[in-house]
């Protein structure tokens, strides 16, 4: 039996911190309508979502394998032959709006059987899940298999709350320990769009 040794690579990837902050005045709290204090945690959480949003479409976009190509069905077809042997791998497709109108005659709908791989995803076309993105120009496309991605959460988003009393406000904080990457080359590829 041939012995083989194991080995691993690693990736040193840079924790951040994403933070922001508000104050709410008395005046603000007891005039608006609903749960003011509420709506800003929930907007400061949503926030430090989007930076870590924005930071996995950067991670994405250093992909190393790349495809020019028209957003057609067929172009589609041979920008996925980038992944080799893997071409039937599960993958989505993330797409400009304008980049979706181009296709959207040939997406058809998600059976059942199929696995959505993240949210808002809008249909299938070329063997690929479609996610429209506002995130991505018209100029590039990208087809990213599961894995492709790493997020170490270091710590989840914290908020935190303190009271001015001489000036009357609430002060609430929200931040974030974390490191978005990318975790597999081999599993994005970035299309130019032709």
């Amino acid at each position: 039996v041939p012995i083989s040794k194991m080995g691993q690579t690693k990736t040193t990837v840079k924790v951040k911190k994403a933070g922001k902050g508000i104050e709410l005045s008395d005046e603000a709290v007891l005039s608006g309508y609903g749960d003011v204090v509420g709506e800003g945690t929930r907007q400061l959480k949503m926030s430090i979502a989007n930076k870590i949003d924005n930071d996995m479409f950067t991670a994405i976009a250093g992909a190393t394998l790349t495809a020019s190509t028209a957003m057609t069905v067929a172009g589609l077809l041979g920008a996925k032959a980038k992944f080799g042997e893997d071409v039937d791998q599960p993958a989505v497709l993330v797409a400009s709006p304008n980049n979706y109108v181009k296709i959207a005659g040939d997406i058809l709908s998600l059976e059942n059987s199929d696995k959505v791989l993240i949210n808002g995803v809008v249909g299938k076309v070329a063997g690929l899940q479609v996610k429209v993105s506002g995130k991505v120009d018209d100029t590039t496309a990208y087809i990213v298999a599961p894995g492709a991605l790493g997020l170490a959460l270091k710590r989840d988003v914290q908020v935190e709350s303190d009271r001015d009393i001489i000036a009357k406000l609430t002060v609430i904080t929200a931040d974030e320990h974390y490191a978005a990457y990318l975790k597999d080359e081999s599993k994005v590829i970035k299309i130019t769009i032709a």
